[in-house]
């Protein structure tokens, strides 16, 4: 299946999103919005009760998750900034 976005013009920022724990949007994506001045952010989902667990621990300030060194050593290696961070949930 081929996706296309025709109206680049009228994005200020596109989010790569799909349901796998962490989601890199590809090339192709990064290529086409990048060439049209657009940002592109990847997302980091956890989900259900599993994924509950798995935010405390990230987010314990007590302590050092593996996930989550592994996570932002990846957003320095590719050059990203992690500007948008959101959390949603019950």
């Amino acid at each position: 299946m081929l996706y296309t976005l025709k109206y680049w013009q009228y994005v200020d920022l596109f989010v790569y999103f799909s349901h796998h724990r962490v989601t890199i949007p590809p090339p192709c994506w990064t290529n086409a919005a990048h060439r049209n001045g657009v940002k592109v952010l990847g997302t980091l989902i956890t989900e259900w009760e599993p994924g509950l667990k798995d935010t405390l621990y990230m987010l314990d300030v007590y302590t050092v998750s593996p996930l989550g060194e592994k996570v932002f050593k990846a957003v320095d290696k590719l050059g990203l900034c992690p500007a948008s961070r959101s959390l949603a949930g019950p």
